[in-house]
């Protein structure tokens, strides 16, 4: 990863799941924010993080607050799907990075 749909299943219709785990993060001032950032997902997808869906069928880039719903360890999954009928491989998967991201104070609100 990153790869498109079409990178790694061709022109395969289907459903592909993407873990990851990762720890949370250490010295959070307590106005602190943990966010996830998208910058290349495309087609129907389920992102999940410790089980909670935080969005569905998203196009990129997007940023999604996770500050709720994180434990000391954390696993994001991600879930793309790809119909016959459905955009074009290319189009589909997580073809750029996912970065976890911390912003403090008045930049720590909200998804965009």
């Amino acid at each position: 990863m990153p790869a498109s749909w079409r990178d790694i299943f061709g022109s395969q219709s289907g459903i592909a799941e993407f873990q990851r785990r990762f720890q949370k993060p250490t010295n959070l001032e307590p106005d602190d924010g943990v966010f996830l950032a998208f910058y290349g997902i495309g087609g129907q997808s389920q992102i999940r993080v410790n089980g909670i869906e935080l969005a569905r069928d998203v196009s990129s880039p997007i940023t999604i607050g996770i500050s709720d719903v994180l434990n000391a360890s954390n696993l994001i999954s991600v879930v793309v799907i790809r119909t016959a009928d459905g955009p074009p491989p290319d189009c589909c998967g997580l073809f750029d990075r996912v970065v976890l991201e911390i912003r403090s104070g008045n930049d720590s609100s909200g998804n965009s």
